[in-house]
């Protein structure tokens, strides 16, 4: 296969590959045999029809074409690795001479232009410096981790207080008009410092302090389904109300949420992960300004083609949206 490259100040590059009949060949026998698949010819089995007979019978064009069509993408990235060229976009092909039969000695040729990646000068990388700021963990980083992994183990106690004070209730809701149930809701989690949720899309439902097993009532517009809009009679029934309670941070707690068995000793844990994610962030930090400093004194072009096919992919996201 031989190959010429012409560049030009665009970069964009015109690659002109011609390829020898014994380069090509295969793709032809592949071609009659893809072809042999897809016919019946009287005498032969699917599959199983020699090559001379497909050239006669369907015809060495469209043997030609479609191991043109096979062919041609394989031979292009051939040629680009062999010219350690790297595309940016998708190519122009032009098939420009193709055999036109067996025993024709024309060589497969064809151009392909495309845009390449453009050569970019870094700047000296000796003596270059960047400032991050120190990875630095302070005693608050670490007691916020502590109260954050305090309230993912915190537990729930049954309350006897009414229900505005306490932290979580389960209610059950129905919706009725004119005496008629038309919407109910059972088993509703809620934060119990709010008020019960309306089925009117307030979100605000009776300020009545409630406690468990207690009962009552409201009205309110309902937001949807078939009587979106009517005014309705809301029944509320609480059925348990739970207070949150945190654990002490002692070192009963710390057996409890760690392998350690002194609250001092998860403090040294939570201290040593906290500073593994500070040298984590620094180290994204430096990367971030190590490619800053390098972009200063570095010109990076964009191809045209490029900007064009981003600015076709955005009209089209646009559109979608």
């Amino acid at each position: 296969m031989k190959i010429s490259v012409r560049n030009s100040r665009t970069h964009q590059v015109k690659l002109t590959i011609t390829v020898d009949p014994e380069e090509f060949n295969p793709y032809l026998d592949a071609a009659r045999k893809e072809i042999a698949k897809q016919v019946n010819i009287p005498g032969f089995r699917k599959g199983h029809v020699p090559g001379k007979i497909i050239d006669q019978r369907i015809g060495f064009a469209a043997v030609a074409g479609e191991a043109v069509n096979n062919g041609v993408p394989e031979l292009y990235s051939k040629a680009l690795e062999e010219k350690k060229i790297h595309p940016m976009s998708q190519p122009e092909i032009d098939v420009q001479e193709v055999p036109e039969s067996a025993k024709d000695e024309t060589k497969l040729k064809f151009t392909a232009t495309v845009e390449r990646r453009p050569d970019i000068e870094l700047p000296e990388l000796d003596g270059l410096e960047i400032d991050v700021p120190k990875a630095q963990v302070t005693d608050e980083d670490v007691n916020n981790r502590l109260e954050s992994l305090r309230q993912r183990s915190h537990l729930l106690g049954v309350a006897a207080v009414r229900l505005p004070r306490a932290n979580f209730a389960n209610i059950d809701l129905d919706a009725q008009i004119d005496g008629e149930s038309v919407d109910s809701q059972e088993g509703v989690r809620l934060r119990a410092r709010l008020r019960p949720p309306s089925l009117d899309g307030s979100g605000r439902g009776p300020s009545k302090g409630l406690s468990a097993g207690e009962e009552t009532s409201f009205n309110s517009k309902l937001q949807g389904g078939e009587h979106e809009g009517e005014e309705a009679l809301v029944k509320v029934k609480v059925n348990s109300v739970k207070t949150e309670e945190l654990p002490e941070l002692d070192d009963d707690f710390a057996q409890d949420a760690s392998e350690f068995d002194t609250l001092d000793e998860l403090k040294a844990d939570v201290r040593k992960a906290a500073e593994r994610d500070a040298e984590g962030r620094q180290a994204t930090e430096a990367r971030d300004a190590f490619i800053a400093k390098l972009e200063e004194g570095a010109e990076i072009p964009v191809p045209k083609g490029v900007k064009a096919d981003m600015l076709e992919q955005q009209l089209k996201n646009v559109t979608a949206d």
